[in-house]
C-alpha cells in the first residue's frame, strides 16, 4: 500500500534555504520561522528561481573551496597565509569586540560568512583585523603597508565588479558596497582619521537613500542589509553631532510610535535609535544654540520655533520609551538580558534628553535642573564600564574599541554641560580610568575638552573649595567651535561667553588645545 503525503497546500514562494532543503516555509519576512527555529541563515526570497537553478547555485558556491593544507587552523579561509591569519583574528577577536554591549549578527556571523565568498569583503576585514591588532598592541610595525595593500585590493575588486557566482545569478544580493563602507569607516576610526570615517558613513547613507528598497523602510530588506541599515542609523547620529548633513530616511516619513511592550532588547534599541535620530534631524545644528541669536530675533525665527516645538513633543516620547522599557525588564526576556545592554540603552536615553536641551534651552542655567540625569549618567557609565572590563578578554581590554557610540559622548556632555563641579570631574575620572575609543569619540579628546571647559568657566572661582565652584551664567561657555582641523595634534577652539550680561552680548575667545599631551 502506497503512503501518500498529507494534503497541504504547497509553498511556491518559500525562501531559498527552505527550497534547497525541501521543507515547508512559513514565508515570514525578513527571515522565515523555519530557518530561525532550526538555527539556519535564511537566504531570502526569489520566487522566480527554479529548483534546478537553485541546485546549480548551491553547487557553484563550492567552486571556491580551499583544498586541505598544512595550515594549523581547522577552518581554512581563502587567500594567502597572512590573509588567512587576519581573517582568523577578525573572527575570534575583532568581531566579538566590535559587537560592543549587544549581540550582533552583523559582526558575529554575517560579515565573516560573506568574507568566504566575496573577495572585496575578505580584503576589507583583513585590513580591519590588522588595524585592530595594531591598535590594541600600540605597535607601528610592518602592518601599515599590509593594511594599505588590503584596503586597495578591496577597492579594486569593488571597482572591477568581480562578484561571486551567487551575485551574478542574483539569488542573493548582499550590498557589498554598503558592507565595505561599514568596514572602511571602522578602518579610519582605528587610525583616528575621524573625518574620513564620517565620509564613509555619509557615503553609506547615500547608498541607502539611492536604493529603492531602502526608501520603503528596513522591513523590506534582506537580513544583511537590515543589519547594515540599523548600524548606519546609529552612526548617523555622529554625523549630526559633528555638523554633517542629516538623512531623513533613517526615520522614514511616519511619526515615531512607542509600543506598549518590547519583545526583546533589539526592539528596544531599534525604537530608541529611531527616536534619537528624529531628535537629531529636528535640531540639525544643535551646537548652534538659540542663545547665539539676538534675543529680539529669537521669537521671530520660524525654523527655530518649529524645531523647538517638535523637540518639546519628543520629551513625552522619551518618557513613553522609558515606561515601556521598564515593563520589558520585568518580563522573562528582560530579566535575562545582558546588563551591559540595559545600561547602554539607559545611558543613550538620558543622553538624548540632555542633548535635545542644546536646541531648546533659552539659557545655560536650564542644565542645572537636570543634575539628577547627569548623576545617573555618571553612575551608569561606571557600572557599565566595570561590567564590560570583566567581560572582555585580557588582550582587547588593554585599549577597548567599538565602532559604535557608547559612553564617551555622554560623559563628554556631562563634563562640558553639567556645572556641578564634582559630577563633571567624576566624568573626567571615569574616562581617564577607562581609556577607550568609540566610533569617532576618543577618551583623550573628551577629557581635554572637559578640562578646558572647567578651566575657563571656573577661572574666577579657584580660591573656593572645589564643591563650591559652580559658575554663574555669565561665566558659562555658550558655544564652541573648532577653528582648525580637529584631527590635528594641536587645535584652536573658539569659545563664546557673555561679554556684557546686561545687554546680552557675546564675545569670542580662542584657546589652543594640545591633544597629544
Amino acid at each position: 500500500m502506497q503512503h501518500r503525503r498529507a494534503g497541504r497546500p504547497k509553498s511556491r514562494n518559500g525562501c531559498s534555504t527552505c527550497k534547497a532543503r525541501h521543507v515547508r516555509c512559513d514565508e515570514e519576512r525578513p527571515a522565515c520561522g523555519q530557518c530561525i527555529n532550526t538555527g539556519r541563515k535564511c537566504d531570502g526570497y526569489n520566487p522566480g528561481i527554479t529548483q534546478k537553478q537553485l541546485h546549480e547555485n548551491v553547487l557553484a558556491a563550492y567552486q571556491h573551496r580551499v583544498p586541505p593544507n598544512l595550515d594549523n587552523r581547522i577552518a581554512v579561509y581563502q587567500g594567502t597565509l597572512e590573509e588567512r591569519e587576519y581573517v582568523h583574528i577578525f573572527c575570534t577577536l575583532t568581531s566579538p569586540v566590535f559587537s560592543g554591549f549587544f549581540v550582533s549578527e552583523l559582526w558575529d556571523h554575517l560579515l565573516p560568512q560573506l568574507s568566504h565568498t566575496e573577495p572585496a569583503v575578505r580584503h576589507a576585514i583583513t585590513a580591519v583585523a590588522a588595524a585592530h591588532r595594531q591598535y590594541i598592541t600600540g605597535s607601528q610595525g610592518n602592518e601599515e603597508e599590509f593594511i594599505l595593500q588590503q584596503y586597495n585590493r578591496a577597492i579594486r575588486v569593488l571597482v572591477d565588479g568581480h562578484l561571486s557566482t551567487a551575485q551574478r545569478t542574483r539569488t542573493s544580493q548582499p550590498n557589498l558596497t554598503l558592507a565595505n563602507c561599514c568596514l572602511f569607516a571602522c578602518l579610519e576610526m582605528l587610525h583616528s582619521n575621524h573625518q574620513q570615517a564620517l565620509d564613509h558613513v555619509d557615503a553609506g547613507l547615500q547608498l541607502m537613500w539611492q536604493d529603492q528598497s531602502a526608501r520603503r523602510g528596513p522591513g523590506n530588506l534582506p537580513i544583511l542589509d537590515l543589519e547594515l541599515w540599523e548600524l548606519f542609523s546609529r552612526l548617523h547620529m555622529d554625523l549630526a553631532m559633528f555638523g554633517r548633513r542629516t538623512w531623513p530616511l533613517v526615520v522614514g516619513s511616519d511619526d515615531v510610535h512607542i509600543p506598549r511592550s518590547f519583545s526583546d532588547i533589539t526592539q528596544s534599541r531599534r525604537s530608541l535609535t529611531k527616536l534619537m535620530n528624529k531628535t537629531m534631524i529636528a535640531a540639525p545644528n544643535t551646537n548652534l544654540q538659540p542663545l547665539l541669536l539676538h534675543p529680539d530675533m529669537r521669537g521671530h525665527n520660524p525654523g527655530l520655533i518649529q524645531s523647538q516645538r517638535e523637540l518639546m513633543t519628543h520629551q513625552s516620547l522619551y518618557t513613553a520609551w522609558s515606561d515601556t522599557f521598564n515593563r520589558f525588564l520585568q518580563t522573562r526576556q528582560g530579566k535575562a538580558a545582558d546588563q551591559r545592554s540595559v545600561l547602554a540603552l539607559r545611558i543613550d536615553h538620558h543622553f538624548a534628553i540632555l542633548w535635545a536641551l542644546s536646541a531648546t534651552a533659552t539659557n545655560e542655567m536650564e542644565y542645572d535642573r537636570y543634575d539628577a540625569y547627569f548623576e545617573n549618567l555618571v553612575r551608569m557609565a561606571e557600572d557599565l564600564l566595570r561590567l564590560d572590563r570583566s567581560a572582555q578578554n585580557s588582550v582587547s581590554e588593554m585599549r577597548p574599541f567599538c565602532p559604535e557610540p557608547g559612553v564617551l559622548r555622554a560623559l563628554q556632555l556631562t563634563a562640558t554641560k553639567c556645572r556641578d563641579p564634582l559630577l563633571r570631574r567624576e566624568a573626567l575620572r571615569i574616562m581617564s580610568d577607562h581609556p577607550r575609543k568609540e566610533s569617532v569619540w576618543d577618551w583623550r579628546r573628551s577629557v581635554r575638552l572637559g578640562k578646558l571647559f572647567i578651566r575657563v568657566e571656573e577661572a574666577e572661582l579657584r580660591d573656593l573649595p572645589v564643591k563650591h565652584r559652580v559658575p554663574g551664567e555669565r561665566n558659562r561657555i555658550v558655544h564652541y567651535q573648532f577653528s582648525d582641523d580637529w584631527e590635528a595634534s594641536e587645535t584652536r577652539i573658539q569659545l563664546w561667553l557673555w561679554s556684557d550680561w546686561s545687554r546680552r552680548e557675546l564675545s569670542c575667545s580662542v584657546e589652543t588645545v594640545d591633544w597629544s599631551s
